[in-house]
C-alpha cells in the first residue's frame, strides 16, 4: 500500500449519476492507482457493498442549499487534513471545486486540487470562480479533447480554465487514461521518480552546497581521494544530505574506479590528458554543480564538518568570492589561505565564462586571472567567516599518491600579460578568450543519498519578489 500521505480524496456530488461516481470509483482502485494514491471518498451516501482498500466518509443526508454543502465541505477538508494529511482532492462538481479551492486558498495546505471534467458546463463569471477554478486548482482534467474544446466555447472565456490536462483514450477506464492519470499523480507529488522511455526525474533542489575537487595522478597510488572522500561520508548525515561532491579525474594516467560511498556523488572523468586543466577541470565540475552556492578547491585541502555545515548553511554569494583562512592541524594558528579556492555563486562563476582554458598546457596565473577578471566585472573578493576554516593534508606521499607535473609559471606569463592588456584596454569582459570545456569527458558515477530533507516551507517568499529586485548584491 502506498503511503498514507499521497493519498486522494475524492469527493462526490449529490446529484451525479451513479453510473458516473461508480465509473470514477472504478479508475481510481485500479491496483496500478490505490495501490501508489490510496483513496478516500467524501459523499453524502453510504456505499451499498464494501470497497476493499477505500476509506469512506460521509457528509449526512442532502444539505439543501449549495452554500450549506460548500461549507460542509470545506470543514471537512479543514478538519481531515489536521487529522491525517492527504495530498490531493478531486472534485466531480463545481460547487465542490469551489469549496476546495476556498479551502486551499485560506489554510494554504499542501495539497493538489484536481477537477475531472465529465462533460461541458457553462459556468458562473465571478472572481471567485476565477480563484478556485484556475489559481487554487493544479489541474483541470477533461476526460477527451471536445469536452475541453466545448468548456471554452460554452462562454466560459473570462474563466480562462488555465491548467488543461486533456485525456485522449475513448473511456475514462481506458488503459491509456489511466496510466496517463497515474504519471500526472506521480509528476505532482513525486519530483523523482521513473518517467517510462525517459531518463529518470531526479530532484535535486534540496542540495544546499555543491562541493568541487579535481585531481591528476600519475604516480603509483590512488589513495589520495578516496582517503578524503571517505572522511567526508563519516560527517553527519542531515550535513551530506545537503552537500553534492563532484569530482574530477583530469585525464589521470593513473585510472581509478569510484568506490562505492554513501554520498550524493558525481565522478567524471576527462578523456584527454591536457597538462594542468585545473581551469577546464573546474570548469565541468561547476557545470554539473546542483546548487548556486559552490566550494571550489584542491585535492590536498580538507574541510572540517563546521566549516562545511556553515557554508550549507550561508545565504547566496550574489557577487561574492570568498576566500578561507588556513589553520595549521598541529598548532592551531590561521595563515592566509589558499589563492585558488573560492566559495562564489554558481551563476556568477558561469556569467563570466569561468577558468579562461586558453591558460592550459602550461602551469599557473589562471587562478589569478579568474580573480581579477571577476572582480573587473564588479565581483568582490572577500573572507568567510575566520571562525571556518580548512587544513592542508599533511598526511598526503606527494612521491607516491600525487602528480609529478613540473611547475613553471614562466610559460603563462606572456599570456596573463596580454589578457591584462585587453581587460584594461578594451573594457568590459574583454580579457577571456570564452574557451569553455574545450575536451571531451565520461560520467563514471552518478550516487544519490536515500534520505531527502523535506523543504521548509516560506510562504510570504513569493510576495517578497519586489525586495529582490531592489537588492543591488544579487
Amino acid at each position: 500500500m502506498g503511503n498514507s500521505a499521497n493519498s486522494i480524496l475524492l469527493i462526490l456530488p449529490e446529484d451525479a449519476e451513479t453510473s458516473v461516481t461508480d465509473l470514477v470509483l472504478r479508475v481510481f482502485t485500479q491496483p496500478a492507482l490505490r495501490d501508489a494514491f490510496p483513496l478516500r471518498v467524501l459523499s453524502t451516501r453510504v456505499p451499498v457493498e464494501a470497497m476493499p482498500g477505500v476509506e469512506w466518509h460521509t457528509l449526512g443526508e442532502s444539505l439543501g442549499k449549495p452554500w450549506r454543502r460548500k461549507l460542509a465541505v470545506w470543514r471537512f477538508l479543514r478538519g481531515e487534513y489536521s487529522r491525517r494529511p492527504f495530498k490531493f482532492v478531486i472534485t466531480l462538481a463545481t460547487d465542490d471545486q469551489h469549496a476546495a479551492g476556498w479551502w486551499r486558498a485560506t489554510a494554504l495546505p499542501q495539497v493538489f486540487n484536481l477537477r475531472l471534467w465529465m462533460q461541458a458546463e457553462s459556468l458562473r463569471r465571478s472572481l471567485l470562480s476565477r480563484i478556485t477554478l484556475n489559481r487554487q486548482t493544479a489541474a483541470n482534467v477533461f476526460l477527451t479533447p471536445a469536452i475541453a474544446h466545448d468548456m471554452g466555447s460554452s462562454g466560459n472565456h473570462d474563466l480562462w480554465l488555465d491548467n488543461p490536462f486533456i485525456l485522449q483514450g475513448a473511456t475514462l477506464a481506458d488503459e491509456e487514461n489511466i496510466a496517463s492519470l497515474k504519471a500526472a499523480l506521480e509528476a505532482m507529488s513525486q519530483p523523482t521518480r521513473e518517467r517510462g522511455n525517459l531518463k529518470p526525474a531526479v530532484d535535486s533542489s534540496h542540495i544546499r552546497l555543491t562541493y568541487i575537487t579535481h585531481y591528476y595522478l600519475n604516480q603509483n597510488r590512488t589513495e589520495t581521494i578516496t582517503a578524503l572522500l571517505e572522511a567526508y561520508a563519516a560527517y553527519a548525515p542531515d550535513l551530506l544530505d545537503r552537500i553534492h561532491f563532484v569530482v574530477v579525474d583530469d585525464g589521470s594516467p593513473l585510472k581509478l574506479t569510484p568506490p562505492k560511498l554513501d554520498l550524493n556523488l558525481t565522478w567524471l572523468r576527462i578523456r584527454e590528458d591536457i597538462r594542468w586543466n585545473q581551469g577546464g577541470a573546474r570548469n565541468l565540475g561547476a557545470t554539473y554543480a546542483k546548487s548556486d552556492n559552490v566550494l571550489l578547491t584542491d585535492l590536498d585541502l580538507h574541510f572540517p564538518e563546521p566549516t562545511l555545515r556553515a557554508l550549507v548553511d550561508a545565504k547566496p554569494c550574489g557577487k561574492n568570492i570568498f576566500k578561507f583562512m588556513e589553520r595549521d592541524r598541529a598548532t592551531g594558528q590561521l595563515r592566509k589561505g589558499h589563492p585558488n579556492t573560492f566559495f562564489l555563486s554558481r551563476a556568477r562563476f558561469l556569467r563570466f565564462y569561468g577558468y579562461d582554458e586558453e591558460f592550459t598546457g602550461n602551469y599557473g596565473a589562471e587562478d589569478f586571472r579568474f580573480v581579477k577578471f571577476q572582480k573587473a566585472q564588479g565581483s568582490r573578493q572577500r573572507y568567510f567567516d575566520r571562525r571556518y576554516t580548512y587544513f592542508v593534508r599533511t598526511e598526503i606521499d606527494r612521491k607516491t599518491a600525487y602528480h609529478s607535473l613540473k611547475r613553471d609559471l614562466s610559460q603563462n606569463t606572456p599570456l596573463d600579460s596580454r589578457k591584462r592588456f585587453e581587460n584594461e584596454c578594451y573594457g568590459h569582459e574583454c580579457g577571456h578568450s570564452r574557451m569553455f570545456l574545450d575536451f571531451t569527458w565520461d560520467i563514471l558515477c552518478q550516487s544519490r543519498r536515500e534520505n531527502v530533507p523535506r523543504l521548509v516551507q516560506d510562504r510570504g517568499w513569493k510576495r517578497r519578489w519586489l525586495l529582490r529586485t531592489l537588492l543591488p548584491w544579487r
